[in-house]
This record gives structure tokens, C-alpha cells and sequence, in this order.
């Protein structure tokens, strides 16, 4: 799929993972419980896309297929406690 995972190895980054792909990324790599989300880049924005049978939150509001996300927003798995902040 053309994927590299990049984790910080000393300093403030010691054991931040962070993906890079061409294509969507799966968050479920990083990350159990969050099985039916990508992360993309696309420009300037960072997308995150969900399949239908996934509920997801975004800071507290329910989301729908795609939200675009900004440095600090709560991702929530509804149903998995999956949570993640976005770097």
C-alpha cells in the first residue's frame, strides 16, 4: 500500500508514531479499536474518513462519513474506547 510508519526515538517524540501514506491511511494500524477509520492527507488538510457502521466523534459531536480535523481534536470510537488526539 506504499505505508511507513515513523516512531521518535529520543526526546520529546520517544515512542510518538505517526503513519505517511499515498493513499488513505487504516487508524486501526496504530491504533485497536478503531477498525472503519483512514486518516488523509490531502493539501493542507488532514481527513478523516469513517465507514457507515462506525459511529465516531470528533471533540464530542457525532461525525459523518468525512470531517476534516485540526491539531488538538479528540477522535472517539463510539461503542470501543478507542480514543486518539490529533499531533
Amino acid at each position: 500500500m506504499g505505508l511507513v510508519t515513523f516512531e521518535g526515538a529520543s526526546g520529546l517524540d520517544r515512542g510518538m508514531r505517526a503513519l505517511a501514506g499515498i493513499a488513505p491511511v487504516a487508524i486501526e494500524t496504530l491504533l485497536p479499536g478503531t477498525e472503519g477509520l483512514t486518516v488523509e492527507i490531502a493539501g493542507s488538510l488532514v481527513r478523516l474518513h469513517r465507514r457507515s457502521d462506525v459511529a465516531a466523534r470528533v471533540d464530542g459531536h457525532l461525525i459523518g462519513p468525512d470531517c476534516d480535523l485540526l491539531h488538538g481534536d479528540l477522535i472517539e470510537v463510539v461503542g470501543s474506547g478507542a480514543r486518539l488526539e490529533v499531533e
